[in-house]
Formats: structure tokens, sequence, C-alpha cells
């Protein structure tokens, strides 16, 4: 179970009322910045607002004070601006000592929560530099930052449960970057509390953390001049527990999505002999292509004939026979297992058995390396033991592969050619998926580990419009006309009620009605803006885990590519509910 971390990082505010359209709340903690990357550097300028001039840019060696965050608001934009101390060498510009960043580099408190306990990705606010902590907390994070960055350098590291996750998940964005670091730091964790091992990735991983051959040095032969370095505070139980829930669930990603990583065999290849750099991987791919699959089998024990990857030997029998195999009395079956070891590595576990099933003998190799190539007319793997090499190659396409290639194009001509007969025969969200896969362009994005499906309206307006109007959090008051179920909406430009959408020939329009948050006696004239059009480029872009694709009730995001900045990003931030504030 994956534990919740939680940052309170404004609490202690001081409010301070600075005018009608403008909020300046102070913080009463020390705040300083955390940059995400060591070399970054974010803009300075002179006053607040969008017209003030640019002094130039801060970097980390500034460690600059934050005083407060001022929210400037007006009926056509919310700007929001930090104030801090100027730093030396802006002295002379700088007015009254204080300068201000803008929050379109700032990654906001809340994001920096998500993000820390697993539920946003730093990619999906681009252009962000750092974010605002307590003093204490960028300390530590910068320290984390530091040595995750260049593990063979660092000595002294100081972890912090409330920011570690945030520091290294925004240092690896990327899908399989994540995978590869939780992944080494599981292995570095067990190696920390027991610098034995065999397996060479557990060697790669003590070699590359130069902390784990100081800090062993160290045990061994202590001195009581050394109080510095090397050093290892924070990094207990509930970081650990966090690493390997985030291992776990970025493992199960890759495994579900593998299958989309290429059209054609020779690319899945490609990508299975890639894997050899995240631990155990490949031996985990090779148990989910070959289950219940069937091959034939060149190397090993003399007379091995078979092979396959079953429960049972029963299974093993039967699956071999529906790929066209005549068992006679002659014929030895293999059936096989790998067993992970961890700092041991990993065996291979060889059960012979005869044309009937019964066991004759078991076998157990080392694994030394597993490579897969294209054979059988589809992927085959080359198997060095430490006593012996096998070379298996299918006899028919694995189940786990078939969501790829034919088995794809399969799954795809059952889906009906009519969106409406989709609409009308499933749920919303499973709609949503068998439309993307039928009518979208895309496929897997390496990038998120997810399927991605991008709509245009330009070509498909009718069905970009379907999936809107009959959203369950449309009401109708016609066939092109209506209102929201949640009807009111705080934007970035403010407070608007009655919102109310219509489609008159081939355009979508929200309206709603704008409420001041001030006593102002102004009165607003209704506002309706157009979203998307017939002729227009706007698309709506679908996304899911390859593991959703057949489950009738699948986790699915929906939002518009572009960014309104209007009344229509209400259909992203509340009705598909899947923009996100950085």
């Amino acid at each position: 179970m994956k534990k919740t971390f939680y940052l309170f990082l404004l609490t202690g505010f001081l409010f301070v009322p600075a005018c009608s359209k403008k909020t300046v709340t102070k913080y009463e903690r020390p705040q300083n910045i955390y940059f995400i990357q060591s070399n970054a550097e974010i803009s300075l300028f002179k006053e607040t607002g969008s017209g003030s001039e640019k002094l130039g840019t801060i970097q980390e060696t500034d460690s600059v004070e934050v005083i407060s965050q001022i929210v400037t608001k007006n009926k056509d934009q919310d700007w929001v601006d930090y104030e801090i101390k100027c730093p030396e060498r802006f002295s002379e510009k700088c007015k009254e000592g204080l300068g201000y960043l803008r929050d379109d580099e700032i990654i906001s408190a809340v994001y920096v929560s998500k993000i820390q306990n697993g539920h946003a990705n730093i990619r999906d606010v681009p252009g962000k530099k750092g974010t605002i902590l307590p003093k204490t907390t960028v300390e530590s994070a910068t320290s984390t930052r530091n040595w995750i960055s260049e593990p063979n350098k660092q000595l002294s590291v100081v972890v912090d449960k409330e920011s570690f996750f945030f520091v290294v998940s925004s240092l690896f964005p990327n899908t399989d970057d994540q995978f590869r670091i939780w992944g080494e730091l599981e292995i570095f964790s067990e190696l920390l509390n027991d610098p034995s091992y065999k397996d060479s990735r557990y060697e790669a991983v003590f070699k590359k953390y130069s902390i784990l051959k100081e800090l062993e040095k160290k045990k061994k032969k202590p001195s009581k001049e050394d109080t510095t370095t090397p050093s290892l505070s924070g990094f207990d139980p509930i970081i650990i527990e966090g690493i390997r829930s985030r291992k776990e669930e970025a493992e199960k990603n890759y495994f579900s999505g593998f299958p989309m990583r290429s059209p054609t065999y020779k690319g899945l290849v490609f990508q299975f002999n890639k894997a050899k750099q995240y631990p155990f991987v490949q031996e985990k791919l090779f148990l989910e292509i070959s289950k219940n699959a069937a091959y034939q089998i060149t190397g090993g024990p003399a007379g091995l004939n078979l092979f396959t990857n079953t429960e049972s030997a029963t299974d093993a029998v039967e699956k071999l026979k529906s790929a066209g195999q005549s068992l006679e009395s002659g014929t030895i079956i293999g059936n096989g297992k790998i067993e992970i070891l961890g700092k041991e590595g990993s065996r291979f576990l060889l059960t012979q058995l005869d044309f009937q099933g019964k066991e004759r003998s078991v076998q157990n190799y080392e694994i030394k390396s597993i490579v897969a190539e294209e054979s059988g007319g589809s992927v085959g793997f080359r198997f060095k033991l430490d006593q012996t090499e096998i070379v298996l190659t299918p006899l028919v396409v694995s189940d786990y592969l078939l969501a790829s290639g034919q088995g794809f194009k399969e799954f795809l001509a059952t889906i009906p050619n009519d969106y409406k007969e989709i609409l009308k025969n499933n749920s919303y969200n499973k709609a949503l998926v068998l439309i993307a896969v039928k009518f979208g362009a895309g496929g897997f994005d390496e990038l998120t580990g997810k399927m991605k499906y991008s709509i245009p309206s330009s070509t498909r307006y009718w069905t970009v419009l379907e999936l809107v109007r009959l959203h369950p959090n449309i009401t109708r008051t016609g066939d092109y006309s209506g209102s929201f179920a949640d009807n009111s909406y705080e934007s970035k430009q403010g407070r608007y009620t009655d919102l109310k959408w219509r489609q008159p020939k081939g355009q979508f329009y929200i309206s709603g009605q704008y409420s001041p948050e001030d006593d102002s006696d102004v009165k607003y004239d209704r506002t309706e803006d157009l979203c998307f059009t017939e002729s227009g480029s706007d698309d709506l872009e679908i996304s899911f885990s390859p593991s959703e694709m057949r489950s009738e009730h699948p986790n699915v995001r929906v939002l518009f590519t572009k960014e309104f900045g209007n009344l229509c990003d209400y259909l992203n931030s509340y009705l598909f509910g899947a923009s996100e504030e950085g």
C-alpha cells in the first residue's frame, strides 16, 4: 500500500489586505526556493503584474528568502507573484530591496504534494523551475537531489520524507527513468543493511552509490574523529516502504504496456533486450511472455524437445497439443520457471515431463543472461545458464503478446464502425476507450507508459461533440443545449455561475455570469466563449493504461489539448477533471 505524505507548506500565514483586488499572504516561517535542477534559473521582476521589468534571473547560489505570495485579481486574469528579498547582486536594480517571481516558473504547494504522493507528474506542468519550501526542507531536498544526481560523488546525505519522493520524481519524470531509479533505490536499501552480494546488478548499484562502500568502511574501522563523512540520515523504513511501493507500481505499468511498445516483434525484441538495465525485469518479462505459451527447445538436457511455462504438468501437455504438437512416447517436455533470489541472482528451474505429463527429473540452473530474438513468427529466447545454453523458439504467439500486432488488429475488428453504436451499448468510460482506439490517432506512449489517442474536431467534430454532450455531468434541455451538474466555475479570471452550453451549426459554446468576489456594484454582461468548431483544430486527448483496454469499467483521462484561456477551460478543469494547477 502506498504511503501518503503531506506537505504542510502554507501553514502559519499572515493575511494582509492590500486593496480590493490584491491579497498579500506573508510567510511566518522562513521560506526558500528549491531548484529542481541545480543549474536552473528563475526570472526576477521589479514589480508585480504582467508589465513589470525583468531584472535578470536568480540561481540556487543566491539563496533568496521568500517573504510573501501576492494574488492580484481582476476580471480578465489572476496574477500570482512571490515577493523575495533581492540578492545582493541585484541591490541597485531592486526597489526597496525587494523583487518578484511569477508563478509560471514556480510549482504550487498543492501540486508538490500531488507529486510527492504519486498522484501527479512534473512533466504535466512544463516550464516549472522550482518551488517554495521551508528553509530546512530546501536544505534536505537539495541534499537528496545532489545525491541522486551524482551518487558516485555524494558521501554526506540528508533525506527528508516530506520532500524525498517529490525530489526523485521531479528529477526523473519519464516512466522508464522512474522504473529504473526506484529499482536501484530498492537494491540500495537492501545493500545498506547487508552489503554482501553475488548478482552483478547488485554490484553495479554498490559501485554507483559510493556512500555504500564508505559506510561499510566506516562500520569496519570506526573513527571517533570522523563524524561527518560518510553519513546518511533520514533513510528510514517509511522511505524504504515508499520506494518499494513506487517500484511495484512502475513495474506493473511497465509490464502491462510492454506489448504496446512496438508494432513489430522485432521492436519488442529490442525493448526486451534494452530492459537488461532494470534489475530482474527480463526474468519477470519472460515469465509474462511465456506464460501458457509453447516453444521448441534446443540445448539443455539431452532429449528435450518441447517447452512450456504452465502451472501444472497437465496444462503443459494440453497447451502443446493445442499448439498442434503430436506427443509420442519419446517426447520429453520441459516445464520451466524462474526463481528470483535477490542478491544471489536468479535461477532457472526446469522440470522434465514425459509425453503424458509425468515428472521425470528437475534441474536447477543459475541464469547468466537472457536474450530475446525474433523467431518462430514471434519472440524467442536464448538463455545462457551456468551449465548449458538453451534456445526457445515459439510454436504459437503467446497470449501476452496478442495484445500487440495481430492480437490488437483482432481487437479492433470487434469494435463497431459507428461511434453512436459504441456509445449506446457501453458505459461512458468504456465507450471512450473503444472510440479512442477505433477512431483516434496514436497508440502506446513510451514516455508515460499509457495508451494515448487524439481525436481532432476538424475531422471528427460530431464524435467529439457526442463525447462532451453525453458526459454524465452534463444536463440537456434540448438536443444541442443545456447546462452542467456543477453549474459554477472558479477560473483564473474569476468566478462564473449559471453556466450553459449550446451547439449551433458545428460550434460549441459555453456561457456564464461573471460574479466578482468583492462587494463591487458593477454589473457585468453575460460572457460566452467559443470552445471548439467543426472547422477548427481542437484535439480531444484520451489516455489510459494498456491494462484498461479490455476492462468493463476502465479508468480514463480526457482533456482538450489546448488551454482555451476562457470559460471553455471548464471542460478540462471541471467536466473532465483532467487539468490540474501547477
